[in-house]
């Protein structure tokens, strides 16, 4: 599963490279990181805001579980899971 990381998305060249990863079919989905989230939706758009100076400490898995409603990003949470073992 290929997962894409951006940041820097509320500018405007963040932003037309987010739409761009949205509609491609290369990223199952895509993880916006910044100090606040973007008024946009998108079954494909995980958005976690929070200090950047921090973000080797942040708990991934706890952080996208977070913006989990229903359970839709179990697979991505098990990625992340493989990833830090």
């Amino acid at each position: 599963m290929n997962i894409a990381l951006i940041s820097g998305t509320s500018g405007l060249v963040g932003m037309q490279l987010l739409h761009q990863l949205l509609q491609g079919k290369e990223y199952a989905y895509v993880l916006s990181v910044g100090r606040r989230k973007l008024a946009l939706k998108h079954a494909k758009l995980i958005q976690i805001a929070g200090d950047l100076f921090k973000i080797n400490s942040w708990n991934w898995q706890d952080l996208v579980n977070a913006q989990s409603l229903g359970g839709e990003y179990h697979v991505l949470i098990d990625a992340i899971a493989e990833k830090n073992c």
